[in-house]
């Protein structure tokens, strides 16, 4: 039975539940793939797909200055909540964008930074041949807690 077919015969709640197990486990491969090109050392991520797009998040713990050189290896540019695409700034808008707001404020409770880059570029490709069409990185810096969003490219 197809994904599809199987989707149409749950709920959608249900159909979400069974998108992010499928696709859990890969995501933190991607993620951790990214990461490790960037220098950090392997640590746990909490990653989840966000209901059944493309679209995901990945939480984790972050050394002082660590977010900050991921963001530089990745060729992060700041980005600024609430900025329209297309304009200084460029924001994404997705449901992630939500969860990873969420996520930091219920740690660190403080001001959040954003660093971005989309466009498939060639930082954001992986081995696998798969590239995310964008990344966000969402970070309180008075706290150890990092959020990624990625949205997987189609085709």
């Amino acid at each position: 039975m197809s994904f599809i077919l199987l989707c149409a015969a749950l709920s959608g709640a249900a159909c979400a539940r069974i998108w992010n197990a499928v696709n859990r486990a890969g995501l933190r491969s991607d993620m951790a793939e990214l990461l490790a090109k960037s220098g950090l050392p392997k640590r746990p991520l909490e990653c989840r797909m966000v209901a059944t797009t493309n679209d995901a998040f990945c939480t984790f713990s972050a050394e002082p200055g660590e977010a900050a050189r991921l963001a530089s290896e990745l060729s992060l540019q700041p980005h600024f909540l609430g900025t329209p695409p297309g304009t200084s700034g460029g924001y994404f808008k997705s449901p992630a964008n939500h969860r990873c707001r969420l996520a930091l404020r219920a740690v660190g409770g403080g001001r959040v930074e954003v660093f971005g880059r989309a466009g498939r570029p060639k930082e954001l490709r992986l081995r696998n041949g798969r590239a995310f069409e964008y990344l966000l990185l969402f970070q309180d810096p008075s706290a150890p807690e990092v959020c990624i969003e990625v949205s997987y490219s189609y085709g």
